[in-house]
């Protein structure tokens, strides 16, 4: 079971189980979790596998959300909806981030200098591809500051390499938090991109 997508549904099953009676499937919750944690940026995990490594942990956090006659609905239903938005990120993310195609898609999360810069972008494509390029490293940097300052942090540093290694911890994107050997060439290239912009 290598597959995300196939280890995210493992999970939601044995949740489900949780839910309703007390987790059977303790050594597939743990297994799937695994493939789940080694995989998945840490940001795009559910609370319930960041905080629950084993059945026994799972089956308390649910008790948590409701005890009683009855209650098992509610718990199914919360475990459910937990899992909603790794399996949005599974299916239509392709497990990876979604491209940016507009400056009002910068703009409305916040952006603003992104939007404007993506912008001038469009503008100089075709008329002076050099300065597009140069203004891609400055939508880079962009980026960057919008999501720290999203988490609530200001930007330490200003140049693109700092603000990445910022951005990548807030991300949770540090080759050593994965197992997956392409998971961690491909977060290395990224910071090769990022220091040699």
């Amino acid at each position: 079971m290598t597959d995300l997508l196939e280890a995210a549904h493992t999970v939601a099953n044995c949740l489900v189980q949780s839910a309703e009676n007390g987790m059977h499937d303790k050594d597939d919750y743990v297994y799937a979790r695994g493939v789940l944690k080694s995989g998945v940026p840490h940001g795009q995990l559910p609370k319930i596998l960041r905080v629950c490594p084993s059945g026994e942990a799972v089956d308390a956090y649910l008790r948590r959300i409701a005890t009683g006659s009855g209650s098992w609905g509610e718990r199914r239903n919360a475990a459910n909806e937990e899992m909603e938005a790794l399996f949005e990120f599974l299916e239509f993310g392709g497990g990876a981030m979604n491209v940016i195609a507009s400056p009002s898609d910068f703009a409305d999360k916040g952006a603003v200098h992104a939007a404007e810069t993506w912008e001038k972008i469009t503008v100089r494509v075709t008329d002076d591809p050099e300065g597009a390029v140069t203004l891609a490293s400055k939508l880079l940097e962009d980026v960057c500051i919008a999501i720290i300052e999203a988490s609530g942090a200001k930007p330490k540093g200003l140049t693109l390499k700092k603000l990445y290694d910022e951005c990548s911890q807030i991300l949770g994107l540090k080759v050593k938090d994965y197992e997956d050997p392409n998971i961690q060439a491909l977060i290395g290239s990224i910071a090769q991109v990022a220091q040699r912009i």
